[in-house]
């Protein structure tokens, strides 16, 4: 479920709407800014302790080469923090092998003969000295 809150906004002392949203546990999940939808994700907190990292996520973790209609358009880090498993700044979770969501709703998936975030193709970069 959903709590609207109300704040005030620092420029012309507006309201703004936020939305927060939980897990059906209960736990934060993310909230929305209503006049314009964006969003931040609930990822970590001072009181979280170690996440669930699995061994075989392993072979997930590294950079990757965002494409756009076959054609480069920036790049994602995959990578282990603290025993839970990210993408860039974003926690990830595991819905089956290799399939994995964000918080608010996002994919990735490693299912398929090439990995996918948001139905964009990716591709795996070489690992240079130093990067991880």
């Amino acid at each position: 479920m959903d709590l609207a809150r109300r704040r005030l906004h620092p420029v012309g002392w507006s309201a703004v709407i936020y939305r927060f949203f939980r897990k059906p546990d209960g736990t934060p999940s993310y909230l929305v800014r209503m006049y314009d939808g964006e969003f931040l994700d609930y990822n970590v907190g001072p009181g979280d302790g170690p996440g669930p990292y699995k061994p075989e996520w392993d072979r997930y973790v590294g950079k990757y080469r965002l494409k756009i209609c076959g054609q480069p358009a920036g790049f994602v880090d995959i990578r282990k923090q603290n025993g839970g498993f990210f993408l860039d700044y974003m926690k990830l979770e595991e819905l089956e092998l290799g399939l994995f969501f964000t918080n608010h709703g996002e994919a990735l998936d490693f299912r398929g003969a090439t990995p996918t975030w948001k139905n964009l193709q990716l591709e795996r970069q070489p690992v240079s000295l130093g990067y991880r």
